[in-house]
C-alpha cells in the first residue's frame, strides 16, 4: 500500500500562505486607494485665494505677519501656510468676516483653521524668525507662499535685493515693497540723513550692489511643487509593491505540499 508523508509547514510557512495567497491581493488594493487618495489631496485645487499678505518689520526686528483670504468652497477646515515662525510670545489672532474668532491649530509651517462656513478668514501673529544682522546691516531672508508687501521700518533705507519689487511705495518715511512669491533677500539698514522715496531707491540700488548680494531666481510654482510630489510618492509605491512581490514570492519557497509515496 502507499504511504502518506506529510511535510509539517510550520508557523512560518502558514503566515507565508495566508499573506501570499489569499491577503496580498487585498492588501495591494487597500494600499493603492490609499495612495490615490493622498495624491488627489496633495494635487487637488486650494479651497481658499490668499487676498493679502503683509509683513511689517519693527524696530526690534519682530515681523508683524497679516494675511487674508477668502474662502472658495465652503469646507470644514483650511490649511492657511505661515510665513516665519509665529513667535509663542504673542497670540495668534485668527478671525472671520463677523470679527468671530476662529479656532485653529498650529502644525510645523501651517495653520489649520475651523472656518464653520466663514467666508473670509484673517491672520495676524509675530514672527522673530525672519530678519538677521551682518556687518551692521540687516536683512530678511524668507521664502514667500505668496505675493507679498514687506514694509521696511522707518527711516530704513534698501542696501540691496535679489528680486525687482512689483511695485514700491513710501508712506510715512517707510518703504513698502510688494514681492512676489519665491525665495525674497532684502537687505537694509536705518540712515535717515539718507533716506528720501522712491527715487533715493530707484538710484541707490544700482546693478553693483545686485552683483554684490548675487541674486538667485526661485521658481516653484506650487503646480511643480505639486509634480514632485506626486511623483516622489510614484516611485516610493513601486518600490514598495515590488518589495511585497519579491518577499511574498521568497515565502513561497518555504511551503512544501503535502508528498503522497506510493
Amino acid at each position: 500500500m502507499g504511504e502518506l508523508e506529510v511535510v509539517d509547514m510550520g508557523v512560518e510557512g502558514v503566515w507565508a500562505t495566508k499573506v501570499s495567497g489569499r491577503n496580498i491581493p487585498y492588501i495591494i488594493i487597500v494600499f493603492i486607494f490609499s495612495v490615490i487618495v493622498f495624491s488627489s489631496l496633495l494635487v487637488a485645487e486650494p479651497s481658499y485665494t490668499v487676498t493679502q499678505c503683509s509683513l511689517s518689520i519693527n524696530d526690534d526686528r519682530h515681523v508683524r505677519v497679516d494675511l487674508s483670504a477668502n474662502i472658495l468652497r465652503r469646507s470644514l477646515a483650511i490649511r492657511l501656510y505661515l510665513i516665519g515662525v509665529p513667535d509663542g510670545n504673542y497670540p495668534i489672532v485668527v478671525i472671520n468676516e463677523k470679527n468671530n474668532q476662529l479656532i485653529h491649530v498650529l502644525e510645523n509651517s501651517s495653520l489649520i483653521i475651523y472656518t464653520f462656513e466663514s467666508s473670509n478668514v484673517s491672520v495676524t501673529y509675530y514672527t522673530s524668525s525672519l530678519i538677521e544682522s551682518s556687518n551692521g546691516v540687516l536683512h530678511i531672508d524668507v521664502f514667500l507662499p505668496y505675493q507679498c508687501e514687506i514694509v521696511l521700518p522707518q527711516e530704513h533705507v534698501v542696501a540691496g535685493l535679489n528680486t525687482e519689487p512689483i511695485d514700491l511705495k513710501v508712506e510715512d518715511k517707510k518703504i513698502a515693497l510688494l514681492m512676489p512669491e519665491g525665495h525674497i533677500v532684502i537687505k537694509y539698514f536705518y540712515n535717515p540723513e539718507k533716506f528720501e522715496s522712491k527715487e533715493y531707491f530707484t538710484t541707490h540700488v544700482s546693478s553693483e550692489e545686485k552683483q554684490r548680494i548675487h541674486p538667485i531666481r526661485y521658481i516653484f510654482s506650487n503646480f511643480i511643487l505639486m509634480v514632485i510630489v506626486f511623483i516622489a510618492i510614484a516611485i516610493l509605491v513601486t518600490i514598495t509593491l515590488v518589495f511585497i512581490i519579491v518577499f511574498a514570492r521568497r515565502k513561497r519557497k518555504h511551503i512544501y505540499a503535502p508528498i503522497v509515496k506510493i
